[in-house]
């Protein structure tokens, strides 16, 4: 059985740059989503590890809040979530056979 992971990046730049990049999820039938809020458009990149998938932005320090991410998410799919703090890059631990399929939205 196939489990999709959905990032959906969102990036407005309505915000000032010294605020934190908002991490809100969603648990739906077949896939979860996790919405990225930027405080002003990025440049980004996004891969697969060992364990899951990382994201980097050019901002070398970005300030995550994960607080709400596992509210409406289980671990079903998405075991770990956290800050590499030697360079800032948000890693995805996955606990299935799930891809991962990013986007923005403007």
């Amino acid at each position: 059985m196939r489990l999709f992971l959905i990032l959906l990046v969102l990036c407005t730049g309505s915000l000032a740059r010294a605020q934190s990049v908002q991490v809100t999820s969603g648990e739906h039938d077949g896939f979860s989503r996790l919405v990225l809020t930027f405080p002003a458009t990025t440049d980004w990149q996004f891969g697969r590890t060992e364990a899951g998938y990382k994201l980097v932005t050019n901002d070398k320090n970005p300030s995550y809040n994960l607080s709400d991410v596992y509210r409406r998410l289980s671990r079903k799919r998405l075991s770990a979530i956290f800050t590499d703090p030697a360079d800032g890059a948000l890693h995805l631990g996955v606990s299935c056979l799930c891809h991962a399929i990013p986007f923005e939205f403007r």
